[in-house]
């Protein structure tokens, strides 16, 4: 029964480092905020999909928003995230 058990730890262990390398890239919780300046919000950035954003609170709620709403340190950090995310997917083998 041991031996079973430890033939799980590195499976284990990979999962939870590849899932963790996957939500540090887009999952990471930062403080977003407008072009005006005047509001903020505290989530993960879940996905670009062309011009909108998708952004998670971390109670759970799903916001959708135009790239072009987001000052322009988060508009910057935005295209640097999608541009590494195309890179990534050209150069991963096919599955």
């Amino acid at each position: 029964m041991k031996s079973k058990v430890w033939l799980a730890v590195p499976a284990v262990f990979l999962l939870v480092l590849f899932s963790e390398q996957a939500s540090s890239e887009w999952g990471e919780e930062r403080t977003w905020a407008d072009v005006a300046g005047k509001l903020s919000v505290t989530a993960e950035l879940e996905e670009v999909r062309g011009n909108i954003v998708l952004l998670r609170c971390q109670e759970g709620r799903q916001i959708q928003l135009p790239l072009d709403k987001f000052c322009a340190e988060d508009s910057q950090f935005l295209t640097q995230k999608t541009a590494e995310n195309l890179i990534a997917e050209r150069h991963s083998p096919p599955v």
